[in-house]
């Protein structure tokens, strides 16, 4: 089974070192599961470098994208189309603050061995890299942590096209609005279709948090799917005072020293 690590890397200097560290030991303890490649999208050079100078290694062939870093929702989207040109069964999503655990790898093995369209773990450990502190984030879906996207789900929820609403309708379009519609999705009479050119969308381009979930909505809209719940906090996500999301603003229960 072959896994496609796919990331939008961000240049973080206090945990940039922590996380490529992490990141390729993690890699070899990986590939004692899987086989695996690379899809990093980075927007500067020094991105790049980094990346490439920890993955050397680890023996993981990755191709590099170059996006803007802004929105984010648009950074993570250019990586699709050069991603369905790859051989793999399975997306593997990670930020680049989040932190594996060697563990993660044969549970996930064993939930991936039960072929299901979505699977990953919705509960992460959120770490304050200044002072150290950290609870766990439970959260209702399953999270972009470590997230896996199966190749039938992301083949079934893209290309799109774009179309213009001929009529209101009672599903919210109102006659003129331009939206992305898979091709199984339109409906003749309904939308007219406002050329060829095929799109590669998982995120709405311009959303900036909330991404998990923005994912998995676009999804559901688009194709049915499977989907497997990872008991067990396998995944550490560091805080910086640059992060969208603030340490202090996210539900927390706070685990014991």
């Amino acid at each position: 089974m072959k896994l496609l690590l796919y990331i939008a890397l961000h240049e973080r200097p206090e945990i940039s070192h922590i996380f490529f560290d992490s990141l390729a030991r993690s890699m070899m303890i990986c590939q004692k599961h899987f086989s695996v490649d690379g899809l990093f999208i980075y927007s500067e050079p020094k991105e790049k470098a980094d990346a490439q100078r920890y993955m050397k290694s680890t023996g993981v062939n990755v191709t590099y994208v170059k996006a803007d870093n802004l929105p984010l929702g648009a950074k993570l989207n250019a990586g699709l189309k050069p991603a369905l040109k790859i051989k793999w069964n399975y997306l593997f999503g990670l930020g680049c603050d989040d932190i594996i655990s060697d563990e993660y790898w044969p549970v996930l093995k064993e939930a991936l061995d039960q072929e299901p369209d979505i699977t990953g773990v919705t509960e992460v450990t959120i770490r304050d890299v200044a002072t150290q502190e950290e609870f766990i984030f439970y959260c209702p879906i399953i999270i972009g942590a470590g997230r896996c996207l199966s190749r039938r789900v992301i083949e079934r929820s893209m290309p799109l096209y774009q179309v213009r609403c001929l009529h209101s309708s009672t599903n919210g379009e109102h006659a003129g609005d331009l939206k992305y519609e898979v091709a199984s999705k339109i409906k003749f009479g309904q939308h007219e279709l406002v050329s060829d050119e095929k799109f590669y969308k998982l995120w709405d381009d311009g959303k900036m948090n909330a991404l998990d979930t923005n994912s998995l909505m676009n999804i559901t809209a688009r194709t049915d799917f499977t989907d497997l719940a990872i008991k067990g906090n396998y995944i550490t996500d560091l805080k910086t005072k640059h992060n969208i999301n603030a340490f202090d603003k996210i539900p927390k229960i706070v685990l014991p020293r």
